[in-house]
């Protein structure tokens, strides 16, 4: 069992069961709110007249809970203060830890096994714990594009959105492909999702450029210039008729969401990093 001190002790074994959608204490008596005052005194202090809830639950059922707060304030709230600021506190034995770090209007405790971290559902996202912290999952986040390889000649007028230096590359029949999909995000508007992969092309951490065009009236346009470790999806939201481009990235994913132009970062639903606070 983690060791943590006396008084927290105390106050966390008495934690109890949880049910999902989980239910949330705004009072400033609870028993989690003196660690929350604590953690977050710099955060709190720049919010005034922010209303916490809070809850205890044992996550991975060994008699230590760990603390989940969510908070509501103009300056930690969206979509109408629907969707706030949640954290996950989890004590290491030295500290407590934010593992947790995302805006959502509603999170859920799954069922997990003993020992580990159950998952949590922020909204319609699936979070899994990937030791240090939560990190999202591609359930919830919405429909994967399937990427066909593109033959030469098509791969040749795909390259040009990839700069120059993709264009010299598609022309020498090197080892580069495009891979490219016809993802259907509005209802009158054509879309292509192109992704380059070679040697030399993608990065350790950024993952592999990432093209999405959009046709106009003179031929095909950029509307999003990205990367991705792993897949693109077509996300469950959309703005203005648009649905949601979801990118996966080092630590989870980024979503884009339609400015009226072009595509536009709107979310990052990510791991927490070593700066949350």
């Amino acid at each position: 069992m983690r060791r943590i001190p006396t008084a927290a002790a105390a106050l966390l074994l008495s934690a109890s069961a949880h049910a999902a959608p989980l239910v949330l204490d705004p009072s400033p008596s609870a028993q989690a709110r003196a660690v929350v005052n604590v953690v977050f005194a710099p955060y709190l202090a720049t919010r005034v007249g922010a209303s916490v809830e809070t809850a205890i639950v044992d996550l991975d059922k060994n008699g230590v809970g760990e603390i989940v707060a969510r908070f509501v304030h103009s300056g930690s709230c969206t979509d109408g203060m629907k969707s706030c600021r949640t954290v996950v506190l989890r004590h290491d034995g030295n500290a407590w830890k934010i593992v947790f770090d995302h805006s959502t209007s509603a999170i859920e405790v799954l069922e997990g096994n003993n020992g580990v971290p159950a998952p949590l559902r922020a909204d319609r996202i699936t979070w899994s714990w990937e030791y240090p912290t939560y990190a999202p999952t591609a359930d919830g986040v919405g429909k994967s594009v399937d990427l066909s390889d593109a033959a030469p000649a098509l791969s040749k007028s795909l390259a040009p959105a990839f700069g120059d230096g993709a264009v010299k590359l598609a022309s020498t029949g090197a080892a580069y492909r495009f891979g490219y999909a016809s993802p259907k995000l509005s209802a009158n508007d054509e879309f292509i999702a192109v992704r380059m992969t070679g040697q030399n092309i993608c990065g350790l951490k950024t993952g592999c450029p990432v093209r999405l065009l959009k046709k106009g009236k003179d031929g095909w346009i950029t509307v999003l210039a990205t990367s991705t470790k792993d897949s693109i999806y077509v996300g469950n939201s959309e703005r203005a008729g648009y649905r949601d481009v979801v990118i996966s990235t080092d630590k989870g994913f980024t979503v884009y969401g339609w400015n009226g132009e072009k595509y536009a970062v709107a979310d990052r639903v990510e791991a927490p990093g070593k700066d949350s606070k």
